[in-house]
């Protein structure tokens, strides 16, 4: 089928729609007459690239899964579908959807990758990350150029359990960011650091909760600062993975789908 027909626009009465591992580029405008939609799956559609700018009328649409579908770019207009619960995937371009439109959905649960694909900062601060409080697992793929400052705008929320992030470009990584207030997370991962030299793992201790960390493709690296577990002993189930080669699936294993 090399388009989505408009008709489907006309089930007035569908609750659940499963769109996912589709060639389309683009989807019709009649979706948005879904009004009693409650989950859309838009799972690995590799070329999709937009969705409807009038999905902000879907109000009662409470799970958005687009895991996988790393061209598309969200409408503005999703900003007003203040009670979503699920939303695994946004994909930050140059223009179109902003980390500034995640400010209002704090019933945001589960897992989120905020994968950027440009240089783009604008709005990081005001996507209020730190109260969407039912977020449990957040993975942060940054673009090169960006690094501190990005991070520490974000302010993620406390009860985070899951934290990877990709792709940090600076060459010290400053663990202010990561120590504060989580003391919830129990895994953490930091991949393809391509320029960072040192990771500090006596301030990483802070995180007294942390049971796995994962280090994977720290090209540059020269020192993981071990002192970590003269200084603080037995206080935390720490375990210290490194990875050469081929990246493997860095979820923990209770954030897996």
């Amino acid at each position: 089928m090399e388009q989505l027909p408009d008709e489907v626009g006309g089930l007035m009465h569908l609750r659940y729609l499963d769109l996912s591992g589709n060639k389309w580029k683009k989807l019709p405008d009649s979706l948005c007459n879904l009004i009693n939609m409650e989950t859309w799956r838009l799972e690995e559609c590799e070329v999709l690239e937009e969705l409807p700018e009038g999905m902000g009328k879907l109000t009662n649409l409470r799970h958005l899964r687009v895991k996988k579908s790393d061209a598309l770019k969200l409408p503005k207009s999703i900003a007003k579908l203040t009670s979503l619960q699920t939303l695994d995937q946004v994909n930050i371009f140059g223009d179109g959807f902003h980390l500034s439109d995640l400010r209002n959905m704090d019933q945001l649960q589960g897992k989120l990758l905020i994968n950027w694909k440009g240089p783009v900062f604008d709005g990081a601060n005001k996507a209020n990350l730190v109260n969407k409080k039912h977020l449990v697992s957040l993975i942060l793929s940054l673009w090169c150029g960006e690094s501190d400052e990005m991070l520490t705008a974000l302010q993620r929320n406390p009860n985070l359990e899951s934290l990877q992030i990709q792709r940090y470009s600076g060459n010290t990584l400053c663990p202010n960011w990561m120590s504060m207030s989580l003391n919830n997370l129990r895994y953490l991962a930091l991949v393809k650091f391509r320029r960072c030299e040192f990771v500090p793992l006596l301030v990483l201790g802070k995180l007294v909760s942390l049971e796995v960390l994962q280090i994977v493709h720290m090209w540059k690296e020269k020192n993981l600062g071990f002192e970590y577990g003269c200084v603080y002993g037995s206080h935390t189930k720490l375990q210290k993975q490194r990875r050469q080669g081929v990246a493997q699936d860095l979820s923990h294993p209770k954030h897996q789908n």
